[in-house]
């Protein structure tokens, strides 16, 4: 199996639309484990985690599998809340002598 999965993944207003790409694979060798950032995908030995732009409601999403694609649907969690940074002027102490000027 190769390392990386064929990925497409679509963000809608409401929710994001995935579909990853797995020809050869029984559904029952497929481990799905999604938090509120992402979900990881798991096939023996090989694993690969993603992580979305948008933290998603874990408990309302849903996926499928018809064989040779997972398809996955994730809603968005609404409102989506970030915090305002304020911005100054000079100089970022980076630790280890290392400074970040602006």
């Amino acid at each position: 199996m190769m390392n990386e999965y064929e990925v497409d993944t679509v963000q809608e207003r409401e929710q994001y639309k995935i579909q990853i790409k797995l020809p050869g694979v029984d559904a029952g060798d497929i481990a799905l484990e999604a938090t509120d950032a992402g979900f990881c995908i798991s096939i023996g030995d090989n694993s690969q985690c993603f992580i979305l732009s948008h933290s998603v409601d874990v408990d309302n999403s849903r996926a499928a599998f018809d064989g040779e694609t997972l398809y996955l649907e994730m809603p968005i969690k609404f409102p989506i809340h970030g915090k305002r940074l304020n911005i100054s002027s000079g100089c970022l102490d980076m630790g280890e002598g290392k400074h970040s000027c602006v």
